[in-house]
């Protein structure tokens, strides 16, 4: 599932068509995908099963919010890595990264990598176009938070190679039988039946019958795999004065998709939202990106009022790339 994030400082006059000024904020927020917010007093502590954690009177401390939502995660963290993908076998940790300013260089270069092998394509043939730094500068916004999904411990063995076996021939004499791979890359290493074989060398044809993609293993634990950002703060107008938690980015690495766990990263948010009485969550994410908006609807997530409409110019239509949507909480 990948969103388009809104872009909060540095417009210039030619973004100023999809901008948002108001009366209370000098920038709102940037409404677009850039692929995918101030918190009440609240004078009771919220239970989180057997402890209860008194939530922060000042919210407008970072820290403070940011402490009280590594509490929810490491609540929820058991349901989470309970999560395990059947082909590969190791755990998953979450760790909480309170505000951007925490992250390292190599762990926001990682989640900005995930993010233009997952989006770089959908941004790039969009009106909003892919821009490195401006989409590094977002990440960085200090009050955006993070949970990073990153590689545990292995659980056994993460690759079963299966062996080549020996088998009895004619005569009594043994002859070695390929695994199924080896099988099939001899097979395409032959030419049809009317023309001589080929000499190609089998192996050579290997890379092509297996992932290139760089995959998850044994030696990458601590990787992070995929992460959820989200920010704390106020609707778009008329209701500007209701706060609201938006997703940013929800980015896996491509083996850990279709299998939940980008719904499970963002119903926690929503849990955090509730936390904090907070009665909507919002994102946004390109129109061509069909399978996240269907797992959004599955959600409970609709097109918000605020979202683009199209714009009729002169003889053409022009259709937005991208549409907000929300859900209601309480």
């Amino acid at each position: 599932m990948n969103l388009i994030a809104p872009i909060k400082r540095g417009l210039s006059k030619a973004d100023e068509h999809v901008a948002h000024y108001d009366n209370t904020h000098s920038f709102k927020r940037r409404r677009m995908i850039a692929a995918a917010d101030t918190i009440s007093t609240f004078q009771s502590p919220r239970n989180l099963g057997s402890r209860s954690i008194p939530v922060p009177a000042n919210m407008t401390d970072i820290l403070a919010r940011a402490d009280y939502v590594r509490a929810m995660l490491d609540k929820e963290a058991p349901q989470l890595q309970a999560y395990k993908t059947p082909h590969l076998q190791f755990s998953l940790d979450f760790q909480l990264v309170g505000s951007a300013m925490g992250l390292t260089e190599e762990e926001l270069n990682a989640c900005f990598n995930i993010i233009h092998s997952t989006s770089g394509d959908d941004y790039k043939a969009s009106s909003i176009g892919w821009n490195p730094k401006q989409k590094k500068d977002e990440m960085r916004d200090h009050e955006m938070m993070y949970v990073l999904v990153r590689q545990g411990d292995v659980v056994g063995n993460t690759v079963k190679k299966v062996p080549a076996k020996e088998v009895t021939c004619a005569k009594g004499k043994t002859a070695v039988q390929p695994n199924a791979l080896d099988q099939l890359v001899t097979t395409y290493a032959d030419d049809d039946e009317d023309k001589p074989p080929t000499t190609a060398d089998p192996n050579s044809l290997r890379p092509q019958l297996t992932s290139e993609a760089p995959s998850p293993t044994p030696r990458n634990t601590n990787t992070i795999l995929g992460f959820i950002s989200f920010m704390f703060t106020h609707d778009d107008p008329p209701h500007q004065d209701r706060e609201v938690v938006y997703i940013y980015e929800v980015h896996l690495h491509e083996n850990l998709r279709g299998r939940g766990l980008g719904s499970n990263l963002v119903e926690f948010v929503e849990k955090v939202a509730r936390r904090f009485n907070i009665s909507k969550t919002m994102l946004t994410v390109f129109m061509s990106n069909y399978k996240a908006k269907a797992v959004y609807k599955r959600l409970g997530y609709a097109k918000d009022e605020c979202s683009p409409q199209a714009r009729v110019m002169r003889s053409k239509t022009i259709k937005p790339d991208y549409v907000i949507m929300s859900k209601g909480l309480l």
